[in-house]
């Protein structure tokens, strides 16, 4: 896949550097040539200098051939600009940024932009773990919004069918855990009161698994 990474700092860095290391074809734009300066030298991917709105910035980056676009700036303004201009003057659908403040969020969803955040992530993830709703996360993509995490079912008179669990939007329960024993979770399934989910997820999957568990959310949601 050949992908233009926006913005070189801490985020994009580390977004350039996995996507190298994946075999992608990466280019990666900042308007400070020094913050190229942490790339690596088994980056193979290419350094351009320069404003991004400029388009013989994006010329340089072969914008026209590009699969994908990730805006990592911390700016949502400029995230948000950059949006428009990828969809509209470059035709781009397959554009992901990264949402600083979530006031700004509505914006990025009126224009189906996918997004990445590290705020509304890192408030679920204490919210999760002050209220132990979750065990600790065995394993998560760094501040990617996705993570893999272990799902008591609550204490309840109800009992879950998996039909209805395997149905929720955004969260995949590849297995579950039943009486210490681990088996796939598949169709046709009670699962009960202290069976553990296996779910890998984002923050919205999260919260529609907890609707469907019956279980709070800060929010209030049953």
């Amino acid at each position: 896949m050949k992908v233009i990474v926006i913005g070189c700092g801490t985020f994009g860095l580390n977004v350039a550097i996995e996507m190298d290391r994946g075999g992608h074809e990466v280019s990666v734009v900042d308007i400070k040539y020094k913050s190229f300066e942490m790339l690596p030298d088994s980056f193979h991917g290419k350094r351009i200098n320069g404003d991004a709105l400029a388009h013989d910035v994006l010329d340089r980056a072969h914008v026209d051939l590009v699969d994908a676009v990730i805006l990592t700036t911390t700016d949502d303004i400029l995230n948000l600009t950059l949006s428009r201009m990828f969809q509209d003057k470059f035709h781009k659908s397959n554009i992901i940024a990264l949402n600083t403040k979530p006031q700004y969020r509505m914006f990025y969803d009126n224009m189906n932009i996918q997004t990445v955040s590290m705020v509304s992530w890192g408030i679920l993830r204490i919210e999760e773990l002050l209220t132990n709703k979750l065990e600790q996360s065995p394993y998560s993509l760094g501040t990617i919004e996705v993570g893999v995490y272990n799902v008591v079912v609550p204490k309840s008179d109800m009992k879950f069918l998996s039909d209805d669990l395997l149905k929720v939007k955004q969260c995949i329960i590849f297995a579950y855990t039943h009486n210490d024993k681990t088996m796939s979770l598949s169709e046709g399934i009670t699962v009960e009161s202290g069976d553990v989910l296996h779910v890998s997820t984002n923050t919205e999957g999260l919260r529609n698994l907890y609707m469907s568990l019956g279980m709070k959310t800060k929010e209030g949601m049953k």
